[in-house]
């Protein structure tokens, strides 16, 4: 199996840094990391393995040398900045800088994650609702607002209507105490959490365009799946636009179709 390559550039701390890896499924073949000359100078090597052969742009006695070898050897699928930050032996301050960057600043996301919280993150930050508004109506889905709808659980147990009667008995299979949320099909549908001592069942509320100028609302479940998947992102692109970060998603291309993702991309 030929060895998959991943080569990426950035910013840390007021440097620049490249880092290549070159992985199959069962070792790394090889790993660089450069402190980039960003075109104005030849870039810098800062260690180099290739198989299990490991060398630094700073000169180690032999017995760091051979330690580092074992090392690389016992952990084949391991890369050295997470090595090195387990068990220090390049003493390059850069080493554990760029370490910081991955482990602080990138996220990898599937897009069949789905966070049970989402609810009840938008109704505690105004910000990330209104984000999520602005968002849906500049892509073209029809979507006039996303609200967060709030009923009593008392009052839904004693109600005798289509829409709490289907909601009551799973509810009492599901409430045990503390913050619960209903999943079907990647979706939060609906989630339970104590307010001022009280249980509070949230749900989302799509107020949807129609024809002829209609406004109409649609439950969740009516949303298609690149709606819901979009939904599921949302926390992840307000993060983006909130702080200095980075994400990876794998297969974005999934149930979102690709005018959406231009789309997404013309918002930012």
């Amino acid at each position: 199996m030929e060895p998959s390559e991943v080569s990426i550039e950035f910013f840390q701390k007021e440097k620049y840094f490249i880092y290549e890896i070159e992985i199959n499924d069962t070792e790394i073949h090889k790993e660089e990391l450069y402190q980039s000359g960003i075109g104005n100078k030849e870039n810098q090597l800062i260690y180099s393995r290739t198989g299990k052969d490991f060398t630094s742009i700073n000169s180690v006695v032999e017995e760091v040398q051979t330690a580092t070898n074992q090392l690389v050897k016992s952990n084949p699928m391991s890369s050295l900045l997470s090595l090195n930050n387990e068990f220090p032996i390049i003493q390059d301050e850069r080493v554990k800088m760029v370490y910081n960057w991955f482990e602080e600043q990138v996220q990898v996301l599937s897009i069949y994650r789905v966070s049970p919280p989402i609810i009840s993150a938008m109704s505690k930050n105004p910000k990330l609702l209104e984000f999520a508004n602005r968002l849906f109506s500049n892509i073209g889905l029809g979507i006039e607002s996303l609200d967060i709808k709030e009923l009593k659980l008392s009052e839904i147990m004693s109600d005798d209507s289509e829409e709490s009667s289907r909601m009551k008995e799973d509810i009492i299979d599901r409430l045990k105490g503390g913050n619960i949320a209903k999943m079907k099909n990647d979706r939060v549908l609906y989630a339970i959490e104590k307010v001022n001592g009280e249980d509070i069942v949230k749900k989302f509320v799509f107020k949807q365009n129609g024809i002829d100028n209609f406004l109409g609302e649609l439950e969740y479940e009516a949303q298609s799946d690149g709606t819901a998947r979009i939904l599921n992102l949302i926390p992840a692109l307000y993060d983006l636009i909130d702080r200095q970060c980075i994400y990876f998603i794998d297969e974005i291309e999934n149930s979102i179709h690709p005018t959406l993702m231009i789309a997404i991309m013309k918002y930012f």
